[in-house]
């Protein structure tokens, strides 16, 4: 409870959050522009990950078909991530 009561005390945190969210989510449906989505998406997903394993179990239920779906998209588009790491 207290990390949540910190998050929302740092007023510029959750609605940037929310602006990544929804912008990558807008990208994620579109298959041309999947791959930057998912780019998008990799900071907020590894932090909804993190959260559940550590503070709140019980949302597990819900994040690991998500963390399944957004593996598979990276997986079908690894040919555009690999002239990043290239």
């Amino acid at each position: 409870m207290q990390m949540f009561t910190a998050m929302m005390q740092i007023g510029w945190l959750m609605p940037l959050i929310a602006a990544a969210e929804i912008i990558g989510g807008i990208l994620f449906i579109f298959p041309k522009v999947r791959a930057l989505g998912a780019v998008i998406l990799a900071p907020i997903m590894t932090g909804i990950m993190l959260t559940h394993f550590t503070i709140a179990p019980e949302g597990l239920t819900m994040v690991l078909p998500l963390l399944a779906i957004y593996l598979w998209v990276i997986y079908e588009n690894r040919n555009k991530y690999l002239p990043m790491i290239n």
